[in-house]
């Protein structure tokens, strides 16, 4: 957990805190009889939970302290301060049917990760806008695509000095109306 969490928080995409949904750890101990912890609620903008629509809790609706990585934990679904279960859904919980707050994006992403036989090649997102400046730049087409992402932000990243952060990825994206 330790290498994890230096990990996580020394990329921006990530979120300082270890947060899950009760939902979620319920649903994993009735299925498999254990519980884990999903990597998509790492993610900085995953506030949510796409499944059950509950907001991801990052402190133990019992004792309200936050758990620590691996420091004293012996099972994900009991809080390692009180012991108390936090799979349990409390009034507390806030519900939400808000989709950019369970980043539907991003599960699939992880899920894709998940399956690839090999790796994501590094500068990939560079290199696609990169080329998409070219196209444009070759068909005389440059306004059309400044329109769609600043032109400061379009040479920035198609350069390829500045990696493109999670987040800027996906706002890109969005912005290029594509997955």
């Amino acid at each position: 957990f330790e290498l994890l969490k230096e990990h996580l928080l020394a990329t921006n995409g990530f979120s300082a805190s270890l947060r899950w949904c009760p939902g979620c750890l319920r649903k994993q101990l009735l299925d498999v009889g254990n519980a884990y912890l999903k990597l998509v609620w790492f993610f900085a903008d995953v506030s949510a939970c796409g499944e059950h629509r509950l907001m991801l809790r990052e402190s133990c609706p019992h004792c309200g302290k936050k758990p620590n990585y691996g420091r004293g934990w012996t099972a994900i679904e009991t809080c390692p301060h009180c012991h108390g279960r936090l799979d349990k859904i409390t009034d507390r919980d806030t519900t939400t049917c808000d989709v950019v707050a369970a980043a539907a994006d991003l599960h699939d992403l992880v899920g894709e990760i998940a399956v690839a036989s090999e790796p994501f090649p590094a500068g990939a997102a560079n290199e696609y806008l990169a080329q998409l400046l070219e196209e444009t730049w070759r068909g005389e087409r440059e306004d059309e695509l400044w329109k769609k992402i600043p032109r400061d932000d379009c040479i920035r990243y198609a350069h390829g000095d500045e990696p493109i952060s999670l987040t800027a990825a996906r706002r890109l994206a969005f912005q290029l109306e594509q997955p």
